[in-house]
């Protein structure tokens, strides 16, 4: 019979910890990668004009990001697992944090998706004129550019605590603090 991944050992999760980082990262370049092309600054009318015609590409770019906010949710909770016997107040400060850090990077990509809302010309939206819908829809985009980079303190934050406490030689094995540090193999 299998145990579940938060009852193997540590370096099991911090391999799962890893595979989710990866995950994170390689997402969060897609969806920036997919997403950036389309947004041209300060013109409205041609960001909308991007926006529609290649709305498969601005919705890759959400989910993109959405995956990632994701994974990191994984990585903060393996981490948290790996570091509580070091020091359980401050892996779950750095939870914590990296947690509220998603929170806040999820209100950002909730923004993301304005766009689609308010370009599709539903009924109600016949109060405003197309121009007003376009700059509505940039706003919105600059926003969640605005919005997006308070989530990296917090997740700043976050990896600082987890880094504090891989530094801590006292509390901390030395292999683990240089494994981690080195990216090399823990037996």
């Amino acid at each position: 019979m299998t145990r579940p991944i938060l009852e193997e050992s540590p370096l099991s999760r911090a391999r799962a910890a890893g595979g989710l980082w990866w995950l994170c990262i390689v997402a969060g370049i897609v969806g920036f990668v997919a997403g950036a092309p389309l947004i041209v600054a300060n013109d409205a009318t041609a960001t909308a004009a991007n926006i529609l015609a290649k709305e498969s590409l601005f919705r890759l770019g959400f989910a993109a990001d959405l995956i990632s906010g994701l994974s990191y949710v994984g990585v903060t909770i393996f981490i948290y697992y790996v570091l509580k016997p070091v020091s359980r107040s401050l892996s779950m400060l750095g939870a914590f944090f990296g947690l509220a850090g998603v929170a806040i990077g999820g209100a950002s990509w909730v923004i993301h998706l304005a766009p689609l809302l308010l370009l599709h010309g539903d009924h109600y939206l016949t109060a405003f004129t197309t121009s007003q819908l376009q700059a509505m829809s940039l706003a919105a985009l600059k926003l969640q550019m605005q919005v997006f980079p308070s989530a990296w303190y917090f997740l700043e934050f976050s990896a600082s605590r987890s880094d504090t406490l891989l530094r801590d030689r006292r509390s901390c094995p030395a292999y683990w603090a240089y494994s981690w540090q080195s990216g090399e193999r823990v037996t």
